[in-house]
């Protein structure tokens, strides 16, 4: 049911998620080879902050954890407290959420553990000042949607979603 055709997804572009998480190249430092070019996530320099959920069933945690030495730039990773979906959805205010941080991004997930604090909240809390350095000014908010090159097509959330 997983892979019924609802996402419509091309084969050729399953069958290239499927070679990329049993191969893994990236998961190993390795390049990814294309008939053209070879793709290397290292020289990807941006910061990337990475969530995981203590006991998510679908993406476990250190597995999620093994992210943060993909990149080129500065790792950020944060553990809540919860499951999959509840992971993500944990706005601030809500008494019971946790998360850990960790000042260090070593290999080994469990040596991040170790390390890292536990800290009562959201984590958006956290992410927030996180993003917020890299987003440089802010700018006030257009008057109008769209531009003179393009027009806007409508109010949030768009036309597309009542089709």
């Amino acid at each position: 049911f997983w892979n019924s055709d609802a996402t419509r997804m091309p084969a050729a572009l399953l069958s290239d998620f499927l070679d990329l998480a049993i191969d893994n190249p990236f998961g190993r430092g390795q390049c990814w080879a294309l008939p053209d070019a070879e793709i290397d996530l290292k020289k990807i320099t941006v910061d990337q902050f990475v969530v995981a959920g203590r006991s998510d069933h679908i993406t476990p945690w250190n597995a999620c954890y093994n992210s943060v030495n993909i990149l080129g730039g500065k790792s950020e990773f944060v553990l809540v407290n919860s499951g999959h979906i509840q992971t993500l959805v944990c706005p601030p205010g809500k008494g019971k959420a946790t998360y850990q941080t960790a000042s260090i991004t070593p290999e080994d997930p469990q040596d991040w553990l170790a390390a890292s604090k536990a800290i009562t909240g959201s984590w958006w809390e956290h992410w927030s000042p996180w993003l917020a350095e890299r987003s440089g000014d802010k700018r006030p908010a257009p008057k109008a949607l769209g531009s003179a090159r393009y027009t806007g097509l409508g109010s949030a959330p768009g036309t597309y979603v009542r089709q």
